[in-house]
């Protein structure tokens, strides 16, 4: 997915979705959004050929409680 990406000198790859979306998180500042795209409407996601439960929302959630 990322082959012939070419990245910003702020951007970042981070292939575990749960660890993106709370650096994400970690990372906003007052007054910035955070959006987490692609996958929202989905409540599993596929690792190596198996689905597990995986939920962007509660994810997010729980990565702005972190924060706040």
């Amino acid at each position: 997915m990322t082959v012939g990406l070419v990245l910003a000198d702020k951007g970042f790859i981070i292939k575990d979705r749960k660890e993106a979306i709370k650096f994400a998180c970690d990372q906003a500042k007052l007054g910035d959004c955070v959006l987490v795209l692609g996958k929202g409407h989905e409540v599993g996601q596929e690792v190596n050929g198996i689905v597990i439960p995986f939920d962007d929302r509660v994810e997010l959630a729980n990565a702005i409680k972190q924060v706040i």
